[in-house]
């Protein structure tokens, strides 16, 4: 039933006859509609949702990286990436800073902003962040010294943690590109990296994030 729901990164978990589902779905779907089809379901007592609304412009990168989102989480959440403040509000001219922790295998980080105005700033690896290799059970926190900062346009924003077993690129991409042609080299990336290394190697992370101007 989760496979069907548009524009959504859902996991779920039961034990017993509780059903606990969590994760992100488009607004537009909504999270009533979800909790009455999930509700239906035979068996189910016990219903605990911590499901997130996003906004019809996230569909897109969602739609691509849901199935590494859902893997990550069915395996224990084993790759990990958190906004500071862990609200996700930030103001313009905040430093945007996050921790970031890797699986139990090496791998390469990558680390992307994907912004309200179309575009996505690539922060690992990028010219300020070059190397993105992890060993096994690696932390991180990545932007602390202010090297990327909030700004215009403000509104619901995200960074997303890609985790792979090989680099994403064998080249350096613009530091900022349009989403909608680094989702097209990913979706290509990616096919090619499972293929080789099995699927469940890929890993990804969501960190929703609101942007507002400065407080006069």
């Amino acid at each position: 039933m989760l496979a069907q729901v548009p524009c959504s990164a859902l996991s779920a978990a039961t034990q017993d006859h509780t059903l606990s589902v969590r994760g992100y779905l488009s607004q537009r779907y909504g999270v009533a509609r979800l909790k009455d089809g999930l509700t239906a379901l035979p068996g189910v007592d016990t219903l605990k949702l911590d499901v997130e609304p996003l906004a019809d412009d996230k569909c897109d990168t969602v739609k691509a990286l849901a199935p590494y989102w859902t893997q990550n989480w069915q395996a224990g959440h084993v790759a990990g990436l958190q906004v500071r403040p862990p609200s996700g509000q930030l103001s313009e001219g905040d430093p945007l800073v996050v921790d970031v922790s890797t699986p139990g295998y090496d791998s390469y980080v990558n680390l992307d902003y994907y912004q309200l105005d179309g575009n996505v700033v690539h922060m690992v690896p990028s010219p300020r962040a070059k190397d993105n290799q992890a060993p096994p059970h690696y932390s991180a926190t990545v932007g602390s010294a202010g090297d990327w900062v909030i700004a215009r346009p403000f509104g619901s924003e995200m960074v997303v943690l890609l985790i792979t077993p090989a680099p994403l690129f064998d080249k350096p991409r613009p530091e900022a590109e349009p989403r909608a042609d680094y989702l097209r080299a990913l979706d290509t990336r990616l096919a090619q990296i499972a293929a080789k290394y099995g699927r469940d190697r890929i890993l990804a992370d969501f960190a929703p994030i609101t942007t507002k101007p400065h407080a006069p």
